[in-house]
């Protein structure tokens, strides 16, 4: 229970100036889009002539950026993808830090086994992702509500979340197995930052062509894609299901490998 909440102490600082960069990214989005609405600018008729490259960039694909929830679409590609760094770079943190900082011996000096190790740091990195997540939907909802206020979108900004959240899961398992199964702790950030990109390249690749769209299954990106969610009102089955399946695998190569490797001391 002490390297639990040691784990919670050593992040907290980190984890508001997230959460405050999350908080200002919605606000500030929500509020062009106030200023956009505000102007006698036909939204439509700019962004439309807008190059397709640059539109998957922007994630600009079937929305209709005239509303509210349409341009929250927009914006909620960048909000996946912080979300996602955070998750992936605090779970290769987590269990380096002691090798990294050469405290190791410091930590398994303690009566504490390896696995409950993983476990404490497990659940202060959970926490520390739920609480993000539940400051973006937060804000989200309050913030594209006060846009939006002819229709209701809480349910559709709350199903977003609810994606969001299923990509920080994923992305954290990521980084918990990079720092388990590299044996050099200085890579294991290197090694899922190289996972989130790819992936996230992927994405933007396959909005930009109609070629190997199977590739679609191999990038969390386009599991949580925000323009199809809202499409549909509801997450698709299959990819939550293949999300969970990825995070449940990573889990627990984490607690396989990091039993087994040997610790820089």
């Amino acid at each position: 229970m002490n390297v639990f909440w040691h784990e919670l102490k050593a992040h907290r600082k980190g984890l508001i100036w997230w959460s405050l960069g999350m908080f200002l990214m919605v606000y500030s989005g929500m509020a062009k889009y106030g200023a956009y609405k505000a102007s006698s600018v036909d939204v439509t008729k700019v962004f439309g002539a807008i190059p397709k490259v640059v539109k998957a960039v922007l994630g600009m694909r079937d929305v209709d950026l005239s509303t509210a929830i349409g341009f929250f679409v927009i914006l909620f590609i960048y909000l996946i993808v912080m979300a996602a760094i955070h998750a992936s770079l605090l779970g290769a943190g987590v269990l380096t830090e002691e090798e990294l900082d050469r405290t190791t011996e410091f930590l398994f000096a303690k009566p504490i086994s390896r696995v409950q190790a993983v476990i404490a740091k497990t659940s202060a990195a959970l926490v520390a992702v739920t609480t993000l997540n539940v400051v973006t939907t937060v804000s989200s909802v309050v913030f594209v509500s006060a846009y939006n206020k002819d229709a209701p979108v809480t349910r559709e900004v709350l199903i977003l979340m609810g994606g969001l959240y299923l990509a920080q899961l994923l992305f954290l398992s990521a980084g918990l197995a990079a720092a388990a199964i590299v044996q050099n702790p200085k890579r294991a950030a290197a090694v899922v930052s190289a996972y989130l990109f790819g992936t996230y390249f992927i994405s933007l690749w396959l909005d930009i062509t109609e070629k190997a769209q199977w590739l679609k299954y191999l990038t969390p990106f386009k599991y949580f894609d925000a323009a199809a969610i809202v499409k549909a009102s509801s997450l698709d089955p299959v990819y939550i299901a293949i999300s969970a399946i990825l995070t449940t695998v990573l889990i627990v190569l984490t607690f396989v490998f990091y039993q087994r490797r040997d610790l820089n001391v």
